[in-house]
């Protein structure tokens, strides 16, 4: 299961770096893409 384990740290790195590019470029905007505000909580001051 080694492998499998594998395929999804890759995706949860995949999934966190596409949250933190969608942050950077649209910083107040509701994020799509079905990341939940829980993965990457999105801070307004």
């Amino acid at each position: 299961m080694i492998a499998a384990e594998r395929i999804a740290a890759v995706r949860r790195k995949k999934r966190l770096a596409i949250a933190r590019a969608l942050r950077d470029r649209q910083s107040a905007a509701p994020l799509e893409e079905g990341i939940s505000a829980r993965d990457t909580p999105v801070e307004v001051p």
